[in-house]
């Protein structure tokens, strides 16, 4: 996995970077992915990665979930890594069955 540079800004909460950074990676438009809430907590994510109550930036940690066919690494340092998630992709997809 690689680090995937966004145009997304530092400023902006990590769960609309990962929104923006993966829709990017998929040549997409943010508004055509799935709701974020469906894949993790919007705001338990931004609150993992906000600075300490000193200020301070957190030093260590990351988070990894599938959302939108990828694999989604938030570190520490602000950093996100996408991959195409191969589990998603190989697995069939389930179809809704109807009952008559």
């Amino acid at each position: 996995m690689s680090p995937f540079e966004s145009a997304s800004t530092p400023s902006q909460p990590v769960s609309q970077r990962v929104v923006q950074a993966v829709a990017e990676k998929k040549g997409i438009d943010p508004l055509e992915l799935d709701p974020i809430f469906n894949a993790v907590d919007p705001e338990s994510l931004d609150t993992l990665f906000e600075p300490t109550k000193s200020g301070r930036p957190r030093a260590v940690g990351s988070v990894t979930f599938s959302y939108a066919e990828c694999m989604v690494t938030v570190d520490a340092d602000g950093s996100i890594d996408i991959a195409r998630d191969a589990l998603a992709r190989s697995s069939p997809q389930a179809k809704p069955t109807s009952v008559d």
